[in-house]
């Protein structure tokens, strides 16, 4: 049927659209797009770009700027380079899911293991996660993205993925936005079992063939002569020179990989600027750009296809791509029959950002933004808070310490939002941004379009916060134990005390070997040699754990990724089970201390307590983070 549809719009005369109410001149488009990126790329902000803008059939602009590669000196290709996609591949899986049902007469609210029965689903919660769930982000998983990648050329079939991989569900389905790349992943086995093909080849011979997109596929790993085309990602050091970094795949390819040349891209912005034209009915494209979610009134919702966004009085759909260091954006503007695509070679989501705005306020600029409201202030809101979707049950839990955090500073009338040092993906919070409250919980952009919103779950009080841009990310406000400051403390605290403990006992043990002691009660040599033994358990579980998270375990890697993101293996388990030993040893070593207290002087107390404290404070670390065989 989908190729029955394109076949139909070739031979038959397309219907005569409408014209755009805005129909944009094209030399101002490219004009715009030419002073921003060359200033970028002569700036040495990013290395290379590419854009295409269409309205309607009409081509605005098809052009690359800049360095693919800045040692070789290769320019951007605007027609035969390949460009990646990243997140925007869940666009294209979404709409081929789409236009599967649709053609195959089934439902998007069937329960999804109707179409896996060979996959394992956590069945924390009994209410069944629908198709619709899937695409719009609201299936409840915990994500964890690396587990989606690899490096090298061998990648995991998605059916591998999906039995090695298997997360919870941390959230009834419906109930948060929980965007992730696992949904996307089981929505392509989804269509992979429907369809009796794999997702790779179907999204080649039933998606792609129809657009006459020849030079584009999800398959992983790219094939040699399509990385011969392929751009080169780049870091951005301090010192402003940019380093190349090696490529990392998807091997949850339905998530991430596809791929596609500037040539073929151009047909893909057709197809949204056309509204589908020849493949979707009006009703159709409608539904798919349609909010069947938001987490609170207020703020900008999630379609079965993208994230909706407000700019300049105009509703917008977004789907951005982020790779390692490089970033990708595809952006429709219904109402004008416009759609973009733009891709640069390095990691500054700010780029992208300054770009559309710079689109819209010269041809769509709101001659009336609203006032801001002088709403009440609600009570409450300062803290930090993380992604609701971070992981929960592996040992990549730990992670959020360190990634995606955000801090919420009420002050007076408004609040500040500051997402450190390196910004935030999942919000779109590239630096500090003020807020105004506007009422019912919604703050909007101190002198800008931008929204957050403010809710609680009426069962457990949690109070959660919703952005309306970016990839629309939800963060909740941590809990006391997940405070970086705290964990911090607790750390330097067991640190010394057990590097302190260990000379100490070292010290002893040598004096004993000399026979230089002086003997002592049972119950006070009994403790003495249960603390220094587990003081060297407790040092030994720190180092192999540092070594697990920073170097590897066994080979090292799995698919070119650390391999503790996805489980340890059986030669280094056990020492992450020497939690168990080390924290018995302390509450053993507490009873002889409290046995033998009568014999023991304060100061001695004071220290054997001390280290008895670290050993169950480093233990209760490791419990909390899942750092525990």
């Amino acid at each position: 049927m989908f190729l029955l549809s394109l076949c139909a719009s070739l031979i038959l005369p397309a219907p005569v659209a409408a014209q755009p109410a805005n129909p944009i001149d094209p030399a101002a488009v490219l004009a715009l797009s030419d002073n921003y990126f060359t200033t970028q790329t002569e700036a040495g902000n990013i290395p290379g770009a590419f854009v295409v803008v269409m309205q309607r059939d009409r081509t605005l602009v098809h052009k690359a700027y800049g360095l693919a590669d800045i040692d070789s000196e290769t320019p951007m290709d605007a027609n035969g380079g390949i460009y990646r996609l990243a997140s925007v591949s869940k666009s294209l899986t979404n709409i081929a899911a789409y236009l599967l049902f649709r053609d195959r007469g089934l439902s998007l609210d069937d329960d999804i293991r109707k179409y896996l029965p060979d996959v394992a689903i956590d069945d924390s919660f009994a209410a069944p996660i629908t198709i619709a769930q899937l695409m719009n982000h609201t299936d409840g998983f915990e994500e964890d993205y690396a587990k989606s990648l690899f490096m090298g050329d061998k990648a995991p079939s998605i059916m591998d993925y999906l039995q090695n991989v298997q997360p919870k569900r941390i959230f009834p389905p419906g109930a948060q936005l929980t965007y992730g790349s696992y949904g996307s992943i089981l929505l392509g086995q989804i269509i992979a079992n429907i369809t009796g093909q794999s997702f790779e080849d179907y999204m080649d011979s039933a998606f792609f063939a129809p657009l006459l997109m020849t030079d584009t596929s999800f398959q992983q790993p790219m094939p040699g002569e399509i990385r011969a085309r392929l751009f080169t990602e780049y870091r951005r050091n301090p010192d402003d020179k940019f380093t190349p970094v090696p490529l990392i795949g998807v091997a949850g390819s339905p998530a991430g990989a596809a791929y596609a040349s500037g040539d073929d891209i151009v047909k893909l912005v057709r197809f949204f600027s056309t509204r589908g034209r020849g493949f979707l009915s009006g009703a159709e494209f409608e539904e798919l750009i349609t909010p069947t979610y938001s987490p609170t009134e207020g703020v900008p919702g999630i379609t079965p296809a993208f994230f909706e966004h407000w700019l300049n009085g105009q509703t917008l759909m977004i789907r951005d791509g982020d790779g390692a260091e490089f970033r990708s954006r595809l952006v429709l503007i219904p109402d004008q029959d416009i759609a973009l695509y733009l891709f640069y070679n390095t990691g500054d989501s700010k780029v992208r950002n300054d770009f559309l705005n710079a689109f819209m306020d010269r041809f769509f600029a709101d001659p009336a933004p609203a006032p801001t409201s002088t709403a009440d202030m609600p009570e409450g809101l300062s803290g930090s808070f993380r992604p609701i979707q971070a992981n929960r049950s592996g040992l990549t839990k730990i992670q959020r310490l360190f990634v995606g955090g955000i801090r919420v500073i009420a002050n007076g009338d408004r609040i500040s939002i500051d997402p450190g040092e390196h910004g935030d993906v999942y919000g779109g919070f590239e630096t500090k941004q003020v807020y105004r409250p506007i009422g019912g919980g919604v703050f909007q952009q101190e002198n800008g379009p931008e929204r957050v919103a403010f809710y609680s779950d009426p069962d457990s009080g949690q109070l959660f916060l919703a952005s309306g841009r970016g990839y629309h990310g939800v963060f909740q406000r941590k809990v006391w134990w997940e405070s970086g400051a705290l964990n911090l403390a607790v750390a330097l605290y067991w640190t010394l005390v057990l590097l302190a403990a260990l000379g100490v006992f070292l010290v002893a043990l040598v004096n004993r070997l000399r026979a230089k002691k002086r003997p002592v009660a049972a119950a006070i040599s009994a403790m003495h040699w249960v603390l220094g033994g587990s003081v060297v358990l407790a040092l030994i579980y720190v180092i192999a754990v540092n070594y697990i998270l920073l170097v590897g375990d066994g080979d090292g890697f799995a698919f070119g990724i650390p391999v503790y993101f996805f489980a340890i293996s059986d030669s280094i388990r056990w020492f992450i089970a020497l939690p168990y030993l080390f924290v018995a040893g302390a509450f053993l070593a507490l009873g002889l201390m409290i046995s033998a207290r009568g014999t023991m002087s304060g100061k001695g107390r004071f220290a054997m307590a001390s280290v008895v404290l670290a050993l169950i404070l480093l233990g209760w670390q490791g419990w909390i983070w899942n750092l525990w065989a």
